[in-house]
């Protein structure tokens, strides 16, 4: 097992403040190329987080040689899986029942 390495504080906000900034980097880029389309512009921009936080967790993991439990990543527990769909089966719920009632409401009936 490797030892963690000290990186110094301002090494590791830097790191941080700089993969906080990819997506608006990408972003600003895009517009500077011409992208007008703002469909294209939320891909990008998507791809970008994902993209920073595989740099973050490489960081973790090569530079500091820190394990990912070392920022707060674990294997789910069943309980964490259980509260996951629960909530996601709740959301959904509420959700399908706010948009009856405010679409439901509103609009010309059909054969009227």
């Amino acid at each position: 097992m490797k030892t963690a390495v000290r990186v110094p504080p301002l090494v590791a906000l830097a790191a941080g403040v700089a993969l906080w900034f990819v997506p608006t980097l990408v972003q600003h880029a895009a517009w500077i190329l011409g992208d007008d389309d703002r469909a294209v512009d939320f891909d990008l921009v998507l791809v970008s987080r994902w993209i920073a936080a595989a740099l973050l967790l490489g960081f973790v993991l090569a530079v500091e040689r820190r394990p990912l439990s070392s920022v707060g990543l674990h294997a789910p527990r069943g309980r964490d899986v259980l509260i996951t769909v629960g909530l996601a089966v709740l959301a959904l719920v509420v959700s399908v029942t706010l948009y009856g009632l405010v679409v439901g409401g509103v609009g010309p009936r059909p054969g009227s």
